[in-house]
């Protein structure tokens, strides 16, 4: 079963200050956080609104978000309440807490969050598709849907047909199914008699077990490839940056919280930064540098908490007496089982696992930056 989601990136005010300066043109601002480059419209605050009727697109960040004028282009929000009051004349993409439409959507609409409202009177032209917890369609859905939800509600139209995988589903009545539907779910859907539904209604086998079966499969030879080759950049990483590898594991012991909370604000703020520049697109070119920077972070950061266990362990075996390289490289590979069998206890392993990234990845970009700012204060 084909699974279509669209997402609208998660971005914080801080760096969507930095977006004014990535722009082709001068983009002027109009308010804290606010910016409006060729008639696109970029937004970021507590509370956030349509500044007026924009001739672009709308992109917008914040905790309540409200669509009250019209939009020509397409809408990018994300927040943790959404409200599109107003017509939307391209595509709609949405990422929320609790969504809400009331008004007319032009092209097609992704939405996931954890409520999902579509009011009557509200018209989705294009395709939808739909994931959440709450999902309740009273409007118009001109063009069919795939819902994924855990309860579903339609007493509204639909002028096509549905693909709908739900734990509840419910037809009410007045609803008006113009083609067949087919659902994935543990229950019989519940279609009240004053329902129409213009095509049959097909229960289509769940393939959870056959998925499950297959990741087992995967997993059985992807994870001893996996560590391998992390073994082996693990030992290209010590034999070419041998003073780096072993200063950044020793900062895991003498500055973990440092570490910890550098490593947090690295692992949640690059990628974002990296999003704000796609959306510019002229900073296409480098935002795909900062995620392959980003993807070496994650690994170096990997590794650093990797060769501190093995640091400990070799340690213990040599009575206090600091590993050599060898010592090393063969106790990397005893960590890096470990790190694999912790990964596996249920949910405790994989909070140790995370923290333990984050500490491995601060502590290394804090030896980087302590090796940059020294060789720059050097020739002084």
């Amino acid at each position: 079963m084909d699974e279509e989601t669209t997402r609208s990136p998660p971005i914080p005010r801080a760096l969507l200050l930095l977006f004014a300066a990535l722009l082709p043109a001068p983009a002027p601002v109009m308010a804290d956080g606010e910016w409006d480059a060729g008639g696109n419209v970029y937004i970021a605050a507590g509370v956030a609104r349509t500044p007026g009727p924009v001739s672009g697109d709308f992109y917008v960040l914040g905790g309540q978000v409200t669509i009250d004028h019209a939009v020509n282009g397409e809408v990018f929000a994300a927040g943790g309440r959404v409200q599109i009051a107003a017509p939307v004349r391209d595509d709609l993409q949405v990422l929320g807490g609790d969504v809400s439409i009331t008004s007319e959507v032009a092209g097609d609409a992704g939405i996931a969050a954890g409520t999902i409202a579509i009011a009557k009177g509200a018209r989705i032209e294009g395709k939808t598709w739909l994931a959440g917890g709450n999902v309740e369609i009273a409007g118009s859905l001109g063009r069919g849907a795939r819902i994924f939800a855990d309860r579903l509600v339609i007493s509204g139209r639909v002028g096509g047909p549905l693909r709908i995988v739900a734990n509840r589903i419910e037809i009410a009545s007045g609803a008006k199914i113009e083609g067949p539907i087919d659902y994935t779910s543990g229950r019989d859907p519940v279609i009240a008699p004053g329902a129409e539904i213009q095509g049959p209604v097909t229960r289509m086998p769940s393939r959870a077990p056959e998925k499950t079966a297959e990741v087992r499969r995967t997993v059985q030879w992807a994870v001893p490839c996996f560590y391998t080759g992390v073994w082996a950049a693990g030992i290209l990483m010590l034999l070419v940056f041998p003073r780096l590898t072993v200063a950044a594991q020793d900062l895991v012991r003498t500055a973990p919280w440092q570490s910890l909370a550098l490593g947090a604000a690295l692992f949640f703020t690059v990628p974002m930064m990296a999003l704000v520049l796609i959306i510019t697109v002229v900073g296409v070119p480098v935002a795909l540098a900062i995620f392959a920077v980003y993807a070496l972070l994650l690994l170096g950061g990997f590794l650093t908490v990797a060769f501190f266990l093995a640091e400990r362990m070799g340690r213990a075996l040599r009575s206090g007496r600091e590993p050599g390289t060898g010592w090393r490289i063969g106790l990397l590979l005893a960590a890096l089982a470990l790190l694999a069998l912790l990964a596996w206890v249920p949910f405790a392993g994989s909070v140790l696992m995370f923290l333990a990234l984050l500490c491995g990845i601060g502590a290394l970009a804090l030896q980087l930056h302590r090796q940059y700012t020294g060789r720059r204060a050097a020739p002084a």
